[in-house]
């Protein structure tokens, strides 16, 4: 497709690496996480190595995020974090992350006149932080 794209005169690579998919970077995120994890002979410092690029490329487009000013973004990040967070190895389980989580839907909540959504997810993180 991006070969297509190319020859056709349309976006460069990294303009079409940093295109912004609202909510559904949750699931690109899961995806992205997953397609790393994939293979089964990763050695445990490989997985490791793995799972901080996939964060670091979360980190990445969280900034496009902000500067573009895309709340989607951001609270499909920090969903990601509030239900996959940093798996534990092995064998690859969720770990939630809650204050990444909460950091997350707060950037979101300042971009924008807060959602009923974002509401529920800051009252059920602050709940879960705080006991």
């Amino acid at each position: 497709v991006q070969e297509e794209e190319q020859q056709a005169g349309g976006v460069s690579a990294a303009a079409h690496e940093s295109r912004l998919f609202g909510y559904c970077e949750f699931f690109l995120a899961a995806d992205r996480i997953s397609t790393r994890m994939a293979s089964q002979s990763l050695s445990q410092a490989d997985a490791l190595s793995a799972l901080r690029s996939t964060h670091v490329s979360f980190y990445y487009r969280s900034t496009l995020a902000v500067e573009v000013g895309n709340w989607e973004v951001l609270a499909a990040l920090g969903e990601f974090y509030r239900l996959i967070g940093s798996p534990d190895m092995p064998p690859l389980q969720p770990n939630p992350d809650l204050p990444t989580s909460l950091s997350y839907f707060e950037q979101a909540a300042a971009m924008v006149d807060a959602s009923a959504f974002l509401l529920k997810r800051l009252e059920l993180l602050r709940r879960l932080i705080d006991g």
